[in-house]
């Protein structure tokens, strides 16, 4: 019998060694170095992701590019309209994980992996100078709020108002929070909510935007990577901080 046949015949006999001569898949590390393609999900944003005079920026982007850069192989983004579109792209493997600035939370860890952190936020109740904002989270009852549908923003309002049932809001598809805060800035929009790292950067150009209040504590950023049995790449992020 030739050593072929043999093999063949041995794997077909012995159940225990079927596992053995079987290939075996490569791990999601592999996949991306094989591949020589790291492919990162992001949104816009000025503190994420975004095209400037030199062409791609942001503090996510750099990261991301310096995790491709570890890995030894390009960078390719991404982009969703908000938090929500860009963690279903890395919930259907469109993506090997998530750069977009997005907080550690109980109701996104039930669906995804966070890596770890590496800076802290808060949601904060933004206005234009010369309004009057209400005096504390009761007060949200009763103004009007625009943010962006899907975003973090929204979400944390939503879980606000299993407590206060008069709270409301008003989403806006399409828009990111640099539009909301340049909207409040000119007048448009009387209120809306901002991570704190966005409204400080963008102070800078609209400086009669002001923080009434924190709408809870500090929360941590991490990257977001899909819920499954490999965490080759998940691991090798923990390397790479």
């Amino acid at each position: 019998m030739t050593k072929s046949k043999l093999t063949k015949t041995a794997c077909l006999s012995l159940p225990f060694l079927l596992a053995a001569c079987a290939d075996k898949s490569p791990t999601a590390l592999q996949q991306v170095k094989d591949k020589g393609e790291l492919v990162v999900a992001t949104r816009y944003s000025p503190t994420t992701y975004y095209i400037g005079p030199n062409g791609e920026t942001g503090f996510e982007y750099d990261l991301a590019r310096r995790f491709a850069d570890y890995l030894g192989v390009k960078l390719k983004i991404v982009t969703g309209a908000n938090a929500a579109e860009v963690l279903d792209m890395v919930k259907r493997g469109e993506a090997n994980l998530a750069a977009a600035g997005i907080p550690v939370t109980e109701s996104y860890l039930r669906q995804v992996r966070y890596g770890p952190a590496y800076q802290e936020i808060t949601p904060q109740l933004v206005y234009r100078r010369g309004n009057t904002p209400p005096a504390g989270l009761e007060g949200l009852q009763h103004v009007r709020l625009d943010v962006a549908a899907g975003s973090i923003p929204a979400e944390i309002l939503r879980r606000l108002s299993q407590s206060m049932p008069g709270l409301t809001w008003q989403n806006h598809a399409g828009m990111v929070s640099g539009e909301l805060l340049e909207k409040v800035w000119n007048g448009d929009f009387d209120f809306t909510v901002a991570n704190s790292n966005e409204v400080a950067f963008l102070q800078q150009f609209y400086p009669e935007l002001r923080v009434a209040f924190d709408l809870t504590d500090p929360k941590p950023l991490a990257w977001v990577f899909a819920r499954r049995r490999d965490n080759s790449l998940y691991f090798k992020a923990y390397d790479f901080f």
